[in-house]
């Protein structure tokens, strides 16, 4: 599911997204850490950012998932909770050096937001996408003997 600026969106809500992080982080026994901003009046989770941390790599911090919900994007949510994650990984975490993170070129509010925090590119990758409902049944019987991924 994509929205109109082409950035990919998830069906399900971000308590939801969250959860399911945080069991994911416990499985790979990494130190996982969240910031959230709660809007008040509705008690909406309205947009969170999470970092992990590997014990074998203590001084990187991985940043996983920023979100914020449609109904709550334009008050700058990303950018305060990425600052949030930051003061309390200065706290929790004093010897991580760097944080690496990933983002698609076409999010240009996450990208703005990553550069006006001091992240810079280090790397570019390409990404790939197939609507497999797209793909004629044909095209997987003219694949190669031995092209497997």
């Amino acid at each position: 599911d994509r929205d109109v600026t082409g950035v990919q969106t998830c069906a399900l809500p971000i308590s939801r997204m969250v959860r399911l992080d945080e069991q994911r982080t416990e499985l790979q026994q990494l130190r996982s850490y969240t910031v959230a901003a709660r809007h008040d009046a509705s008690g909406e989770l309205a947009g969170m950012t999470c970092v992990g941390v590997n014990p074998e790599y203590p001084a990187w911090g991985f940043q996983e998932l920023t979100a914020v919900s449609r109904a709550h994007r334009g008050h700058k949510l990303g950018l305060l909770v990425k600052v949030g994650m930051l003061d309390l990984l200065a706290r929790a975490e004093p010897q991580i050096e760097r944080i690496h993170t990933g983002n698609a070129d076409t999010n240009e509010h996450m990208v703005a937001i990553n550069a006006l925090l001091g992240y810079h590119v280090v790397s570019r990758w390409p990404g790939w996408q197939l609507d497999v409902a797209q793909v004629p049944g044909a095209v997987a019987t003219q694949v190669p003997t031995g092209a497997g991924a």
